[in-house]
């Protein structure tokens, strides 16, 4: 069985894998993890605009919040079984955490025709104004240990190196 790991090696400017399990070469394990929550709320007051033959419309203004949060956790641990590196293992982890954050007025207008016993049908109109507050949070290592046990880390995994690691925050209307 083989097992490698796609990226975009930068170095190279080209596609590329990191072997995880080959026969003879390398043995490993790999691990991914991703978690997503998503809420969101608003407040409405709705006040009556009007009655006509066919229904009503209502106003709305309000407030609306949308929380949006993506974690990202990709462990990998291989060991080296021939070359130079033979007996070497390699601990390496990338973390990728995102979190947006909406908080905004609203404005609309809901229409309630008048229908049968049975049916009813709402057709609600809105929009949101506000700012969205976006952060991301990049870490990872890489910790070598050949047979003779001298462990070395560096700050970076795979996919998080020195260029990306690091919290990233902006906020936009």
């Amino acid at each position: 069985a083989l097992l490698a790991r796609p990226f975009f090696n930068v170095e190279t400017g080209a596609a590329d894998s990191r072997l995880i399990v080959s026969p003879d070469l390398v043995e490993g394990s790999l691990g991914i993890r991703a978690q997503s929550d998503f809420q969101s709320y608003e407040i409405l007051h709705r006040q009556k605009c009007g009655d006509s033959d066919w229904g009503h419309i209502d106003f709305l203004l309000g407030y609306r919040a949308v929380h949006l949060q993506d974690n990202l956790l990709i462990n990998e641990s291989t060991l080296s079984l021939s070359g130079v590196t033979s007996g070497t293992r390699y601990e390496l982890a990338d973390s990728f955490d995102g979190e947006n954050t909406f908080h905004g007025a609203l404005i609309g207008l809901e229409i309630q025709p008048f229908s049968g016993q049975r049916w009813t049908t709402d057709c609600m109109l809105k929009i949101a104004l506000g700012t969205t507050r976006q952060e991301a949070r990049i870490a990872g290592f890489t910790t070598s240990t050949p047979a003779d046990g001298a462990s070395s880390t560096t700050e970076y995994g795979l996919l998080t190196q020195a260029s990306n690691i690091g919290s990233y925050r902006d906020n936009e209307f």
